[in-house]
C-alpha cells in the first residue's frame, strides 16, 4: 500500500497526473477511504482537479467531516478545498477558505503551510483585481518564502506582483519582479 502511495506521489510531483491517478486509484480502491486520513484524502482530491475531474475531486471533498474534525487536519481541508474553488475561477468562494486555513495554519505556526496560504490568497486577489491585497498578501508570502529559501513559492510570490505592477502599468516595477 505504502509503495502504490509513494508511486503516486512521485509521478504527481513529476506532473503526471495520469500516471499519478493510476497509482492512487489503487490504493484507494476497495479500501476504506476514510481511514486514510484527511491529508491523503485532499491530496487524492488535489490530483483529480489538477487532472481536470473536479467531478470526482468534489466527491471526495465531501467524505471529509468538516464539522467533527479536528483543528490541526481542517486546516489543511480548508486551504485544498479552496484551491478547488480557485480552479473553478469561484474565487469569493475560495477566499474565506483560505483565510480560514490561514488563521489555523498560523496558529499552529506551521510556516511552510501559511507561506502556501499566503501566495493563494494572494492568487485570488490578483484574479479579482484587488492589486493592494494581492501584493500585501505576495509580500508576505515572499518574505516567508525567501527565509525558507522556498525557491517554488519564491518564484510564484514574484510572478503574482509582476502580474499586478503589469496590469497598474507599472512597468518598472513589473520588470523588476519578471526577473526575479
Amino acid at each position: 500500500v505504502h509503495e502504490l502511495w509513494v508511486m503516486g506521489l512521485i509521478y504527481r510531483l513529476l506532473e503526471d497526473y495520469p500516471t499519478a491517478l493510476t497509482y492512487w486509484r489503487k490504493l484507494f480502491s476497495g479500501s476504506n477511504i476514510i481511514s486514510f486520513g484527511v491529508w491523503n484524502l485532499t491530496e487524492y482530491a488535489e490530483l483529480l482537479v489538477e487532472s481536470n475531474q473536479t467531478d470526482s475531486a468534489l466527491f471526495y471533498y465531501n467524505l471529509f467531516d468538516s464539522a467533527r474534525a479536528e483543528t490541526k487536519d481542517l486546516r489543511f481541508f480548508l486551504v485544498s478545498k479552496g484551491e478547488y474553488f480557485h480552479f473553478l475561477k469561484q474565487y469569493n468562494t475560495a477566499l474565506p477558505y483560505f483565510k480560514k486555513g490561514l488563521t489555523y495554519h498560523s496558529q499552529f505556526k506551521d510556516f511552510a503551510q501559511t507561506k502556501r496560504t499566503l501566495l493563494n490568497i494572494a492568487k485570488v486577489y490578483l484574479a479579482i483585481q484587488q492589486n493592494d491585497s494581492a501584493i500585501h498578501y505576495a509580500r508576505e508570502g515572499i518574505a516567508m518564502a525567501l527565509q525558507a529559501k522556498a525557491k517554488p513559492h519564491i518564484r510564484d510570490g514574484y510572478g503574482i506582483l509582476y502580474s499586478v505592477y503589469e496590469r497598474m502599468n507599472k512597468t518598472d516595477s513589473a520588470f523588476h519582479y519578471y526577473q526575479k
